[in-house]
């Protein structure tokens, strides 16, 4: 019998398409499916990143804020050391233009030369305190500059000042109530932006009872301790911590008369070992763009007791500035970098007169 020829049923097309996607079909749900992934995945990022960036902005400003109350800290619980800015700073030629001089008939303290220059040589010679208790006519009493005012009238004497207002002070000289301790805080510009602080011991070498040797020191001040530097070390006997004094300048501590018990509580190993040259405490993130020193007043108070300006309690200004380390680490563009300024009044919490 003849094959009839019959059209296709809806049903037989609907099967025949069953059968898959075309390849333009294929390739048009891909395309519009990467372009989906892709943006969801690039909000994703977006989103990861932008948390991350929070969070590095967040650690920067927690570790600023620790280093200065760190720095904070330290201030409170000691006091301004006007000795060591006398010696490292000391009054300018403005201060003080003629130098250092006795008077007529008066006396030369410590092999100190009458007028010579303020230079830190002759700053050590001479010493601070000794610029308030000078007897300028040898008649057994002290009185120049006596109480920070000069002899005989009401004009404050500028070379009693320890460091002067106008001085860039880039460190920071602390002492303890004892004077048996002494602290330095100190800004290391380029290349290391960082922040450093030692620790120094003192001892009694010539029997007065007082501190006037100060260890380990660092001579060249170069942040360590070499075979040039050995002045002045210290060292736990087991028993005790020491300060040595190379009295001979033989290199070495071998005399008896070179080895001194530190003054305070250095009775352990540990507290012995606290004494060292400059360690770097800037968090690791951290670059220190500036770190100043405003301290107040420019006199010792209770050797100025007559002079009004001096009559304020010890305290430093502290300007601290810094921004992100490395910050295209952290996915930071130059124009973007974290930074921050801190500034904060300390005022110490040591009350009277150390000296005594």
């Amino acid at each position: 019998m003849p094959i009839k020829n019959s059209k296709p049923t809806s049903l037989t097309l609907l099967q025949s398409r069953r059968g898959g996607f075309t390849l333009l079909e294929t390739l048009v749900a891909t395309g519009i499916a990467s372009i989906i992934i892709t943006s969801a995945l690039s909000v994703v990022a977006s989103i990861y990143f932008s948390q991350k960036k929070v969070q590095f902005s967040h650690d920067f400003y927690a570790e600023a804020r620790f280093l200065m109350e760190r720095i904070s800290q330290v201030t409170r619980n000691n006091t301004i050391d006007y000795d060591r800015y006398f010696l490292e700073y000391g009054p300018t030629n403005v201060d003080c233009p003629s130098g250092f001089k006795t008077g007529v008939g008066g006396q030369t303290p410590q092999g100190h030369v009458e007028g010579s220059a303020i230079d830190k040589a002759n700053r050590a010679t001479l010493g601070y305190s000794t610029i308030f208790y000078w007897d300028t006519n040898a008649d057994g009493i002290p009185d120049r500059n006596l109480g920070g005012m000069v002899l005989n009238g009401s004009t404050e004497d500028g070379c009693t000042k320890a460091f002067s207002e106008t001085q860039d002070i880039s460190r920071l000289f602390l002492v303890n109530s004892g004077r048996t301790m002494r602290v330095e805080i100190r800004y290391d510009g380029a290349p290391a932006y960082k922040v450093s602080m030692s620790r120094q011991l003192g001892a009694d070498t010539n029997g007065d009872g007082t501190t006037d040797t100060w260890g380990p020191t660092d001579t060249n001040d170069d942040g360590d301790i070499e075979a040039g530097d050995l002045d002045v070390a210290i060292e736990w006997t087991g028993s005790e911590c020491q300060l040595l004094v190379n009295a001979n300048a033989d290199s070495d501590f071998d005399d008896e008369n070179e080895r001194f018990s530190v003054l305070g509580n250095a009775t352990t190993e540990s507290w012995c070992d606290q004494s060292h040259i400059m360690q770097n405490i800037s968090p690791v993130a951290l670059q220190i763009e500036d770190l100043s020193f405003t301290p107040v007043p420019v006199y010792d108070p209770y050797l100025a007791f007559r002079n009004d300006k001096a009559q304020v309690h010890p305290q430093v200004f502290i300007n601290l500035g810094a921004s992100l380390r490395n910050p295209d680490r952290y996915g930071f563009e130059n124009a973007n970098i974290p930074s921050l300024n801190f500034q904060t009044l300390v005022s110490s919490r040591v009350f009277g007169n150390i000296r005594r």
